[in-house]
């Protein structure tokens, strides 16, 4: 029945302010409902709070630094309070009044105390859990009731109201007992000296200690009334961050109530709060429990997003869930091509079915395999190319020499490269042509010359060639007469006679 959560801002209002009362009087209300005391900035010139929580004492004062006695004083057995009881707008019950009331443990009563409970209105609070919480302050501190006054020295300059203060004092038999300053006077006397007047309550650290819960409303049997809405689940946040439209998807549960609208609440630092949007039910009535409930935002900037959900009809408003966060990082980008991606042409209008027909056949040829086994756009881009020019440029024997030599002149013919991509040198006579593969060199040799001049010069009629290369003996109508020439490698001395022969070399 009971579903257990402590409040989150301890000192939060709810409420109306009536500019028509004084100044004073409201920032006491506010003090009031969120658990605090109003008090005088001497040194400031300004109002501020003294807020009721724990804390560390700030300053010791003894016996050195107090100048005078210590005044005490406390409430008497007949006007301690043992109850505390505060009425307040319930805000998930539509701000009607409601009231919690705490009582000292009869363990914790003097045996002659009679029962006192102290009435307080908290017009600025609609939450239960902060209404239960002032209540047991109150109460507790009201059961520390001991305040003193006292003066010190200019040593203690610069403490404020709501420090937390220890005093040591024989005579009271005080050894670092804590205090929470009030209210600090600074006074002139009339030797010109400079002291502070402080007054101070009794600080103890069992006042703060309250261990409260938050109760939630269930009902037993099925009925539940227009007044009441639970509290929903976290929500759910999902991102589209790389998108064209990068958003933010919120979802949350419909709560058990009569729900006629979803809530979202959307913060950039946990605290600040802004409504993002209301969804309801698409016929106007209620959502039913369990519902999914979704609201998609795209104008939230970048950074950390808290996000909070209720549900509201037209007679309440529900208690918040708990708090959903991430860190949203938004990317805009292209929309990547699916099955909804439509074709226009270069006009913007909507490619037709015949047209996508065509589009779809020459992808179709451009990615299917044909007689050559290729099958990619890389593959068949050069069978394109190898039926135009007739180069397979992906055979590597071809090394890409397509027109490469452009002209090659032989002698007086020049060779142009047409209709082939080789040409063939052939050795002719006495020529050999080597090559080496491996350092790309082509070489030349030429077997003519002296040595071989009985290959140069041919046998005819009436002459004879030897073996040697360096003679030749000539016979006269076919019949040796006896005589031998022989080759020269200059002009013959003497007279030229009939049937010399020489060879100019």
């Amino acid at each position: 029945m009971a579903n257990f959560t402590q409040i989150s801002n301890q000192f939060t209002v709810n409420g109306v302010i009536d500019p028509t009362k004084p100044v004073l009087e409201n920032l006491e209300r506010m003090a009031v409902n969120s658990g605090c005391w109003l008090t005088y900035d001497v040194y400031n010139g300004k109002w501020g709070v003294v807020i009721n929580q724990e804390g560390e004492s700030q300053f010791s004062f003894t016996d050195d630094n107090i100048l005078g006695p210590i005044a005490v004083s406390g409430t008497g057995l007949s006007e301690r309070y043992n109850a505390v009881k505060v009425s307040y707008p319930r805000g998930d019950i539509n701000d009607q009044v409601d009231f919690v009331k705490v009582n000292t443990p009869t363990a914790d009563k003097h045996i002659y105390e009679q029962d006192n409970t102290l009435d307080m209105t908290l017009d600025m609070c609609n939450d239960p859990v902060q209404a239960a919480l002032i209540a047991n302050r109150e109460l507790k501190q009201s059961r520390v009731d001991l305040v003193i006054d006292f003066e010190a020295d200019f040593t203690s300059q610069g403490l404020t109201a709501g420090d937390i203060i220890d005093i040591t004092n024989a005579e009271l038999s005080w050894t670092n007992k804590l205090f929470r300053i009030i209210t600090i006077r600074e006074v002139d006397d009339d030797n010109g000296s400079l002291y502070y007047s402080f007054t101070a309550l009794e600080y103890d650290a069992d006042v703060y200690d309250n261990d409260l819960t938050r109760l939630t409303a269930e009902t037993n049997n099925g009925i539940v009334t227009l007044g009441y809405i639970n509290a929903p689940l976290t929500p759910q946040i999902t991102l589209f961050e790389r998108d064209s439209r990068p958003r933010a998807l919120f979802e949350a549960i419909t709560p058990i109530g009569i729900v006629e609208g979803i809530e979202f609440w959307i913060s950039t630092d946990g605290t600040n709060y802004d409504i993002a949007g209301t969804t309801r039910p698409f016929d106007n009535g209620v959502y039913a429990i369990s519902d999914p409930v979704e609201l998609e935002l795209d104008n939230i900037n970048a950074g950390n997003i808290y996000c909070k959900v209720r549900g509201i009809n037209d007679t309440t408003t529900g208690p918040f869930s708990s708090v959903a966060s991430t860190t949203y990082t938004p990317v805009q980008v292209t929309n990547a091509i699916d099955t909804n991606t439509e074709l226009t042409d270069i006009n913007g209008t909507l490619l037709t079915a015949a047209g996508l027909s065509t589009l779809l056949t020459l992808l179709d040829d451009l990615y299917s395999s044909g007689d050559s086994g290729s099958g990619s756009i890389f593959e068949k881009i050069f069978d394109i190319f190898n039926d135009e020019t007739g180069v397979d440029i992906l055979d590597t024997g071809n090394a890409f020499v397509t027109d490469s030599f452009g002209t090659v002149t032989a002698g007086n013919v020049s060779i142009i490269a047409s209709g082939s991509d080789s040409i063939t040198f052939d050795t002719g006579t006495n020529m050999t042509i080597t090559a080496n593969v491996d350092t790309n060199v082509v070489t030349f040799d030429s077997t003519g010359g002296i040595g071989n001049i009985q290959e140069a010069v041919q046998a005819g009629n009436g002459i004879t060639i030897t073996g040697n290369a360096t003679q030749i003996e000539v016979a006269s109508d076919g019949k040796w007469d006896g005589s031998t020439k022989y080759v020269s490698t200059s002009a013959p001395t003497g007279n030229i006679v009939d049937g010399d022969v020489w060879f100019k070399i």
